[in-house]
C-alpha cells in the first residue's frame, strides 16, 4: 500500500499543446507523465522530467517545447482520497516559459505552482525529506502507467491510481544513476525513495526512463540546484 503522504505528493500529468480556434486557443492532448510536489524557500513546485515538455531530444540545443499546458490530478480532501479533480497548469504565462531548467543537460524541471494550488485548497504534500543515495541499497518509486490511462478518453477519475515498484540503486553519481527497478512508460518524473515503503520515505532521485534495461534516476540534489541557480 502506498503511504498517504506519498500518494498526495505524487500527481498524474496530462500534457497538451495548443492551437488557435478562432479567437481562442484549443488544447490538443499530447501524452501523460508523472510528477511530484516539492517545497523550497516557502515556494511550491511541480517536479517532472524535462523531456515531458521538450520530447525525447530534450538534450539538443535545437529542442523546442512540445507542450504548453499541464492538467494535473489533485486530491480535493486530505480526509477522503476518493475525491479528485483535474486542475489546469499553464506552462506559458505572459508569453514566458515559467519552468526552471538546469544549466547542464539534466532531465529534470521545476515548475512553480499557481497560487491556488496549495495545501489549503488541496491535499498537496511536498516531498522534502532528502537522503544521500547509497549504492546497492533498496529503493522504491511511485508513478502512473500510460497503459492504464488514456489521456484522450480517460477512465472514470476515481479509478485512476498510481503504482509502486521496488528495486535497488546500483551506483551513485552527481547526476544520472542506474537502478535495477521495474518501471513503465508514463512513470517519467516519478520520485524515487531510499529504503522500503513506510521506512523514512526519503527522496533520493527522479526517474526518467529506461536505458539498456536499467532505470535512469537523476540525483534529487539537482532539484535544489535548478531552483537556486536561476533568478526567480
Amino acid at each position: 500500500m502506498i503511504p498517504d503522504l506519498i500518494l498526495t505528493g505524487v500527481t498524474l500529468i496530462k500534457t497538451f499543446s495548443t492551437e488557435l480556434a478562432g479567437q481562442k486557443t484549443r488544447p490538443i492532448p499530447v501524452d501523460m507523465a508523472t510528477g511530484f510536489f516539492y517545497s523550497r524557500t516557502e515556494k511550491l513546485y511541480l517536479i517532472t522530467n524535462k523531456h515531458v515538455i521538450y520530447g525525447d531530444y530534450f538534450w539538443s540545443e535545437a529542442a523546442t517545447p512540445q507542450v504548453s499546458l499541464f492538467s494535473i490530478l489533485l486530491y480535493e480532501n486530505p480526509k477522503d482520497l476518493t475525491q479528485k479533480k483535474w486542475v489546469d497548469m499553464p506552462l506559458v504565462v505572459d508569453d514566458r516559459n515559467i519552468w526552471l531548467e538546469h544549466l547542464r543537460r539534466v532531465d529534470v524541471v521545476a515548475i512553480p505552482l499557481p497560487p491556488d494550488i496549495n495545501p489549503q485548497n488541496y491535499a498537496v504534500t511536498p516531498l522534502v525529506s532528502f537522503s544521500s543515495p547509497v549504492a546497492n541499497t533498496d529503493i522504491f518509486t511511485v508513478g502512473y502507467r500510460r497503459d492504464l490511462f488514456n489521456a484522450a478518453t480517460p477512465e472514470p477519475i476515481d479509478e485512476i491510481e498510481p503504482i509502486m515498484t521496488t528495486g535497488r540503486l546500483l551506483r551513485v553519481a552527481p547526476t544520472r544513476m542506474p537502478a535495477d527497478i521495474e518501471t513503465h512508460v508514463g512513470m517519467s518524473g516519478s520520485p524515487v525513495f531510499a529504503g522500503l515503503p513506510d521506512r523514512n520515505n526519503e527522496l533520493i532521485g527522479v526517474h526518467s526512463g529506461q536505458n539498456s534495461g536499467l532505470a535512469v534516476v537523476w540525483n534529487a540534489k539537482l532539484i535544489s540546484e535548478i531552483i537556486e541557480q536561476l533568478p526567480q
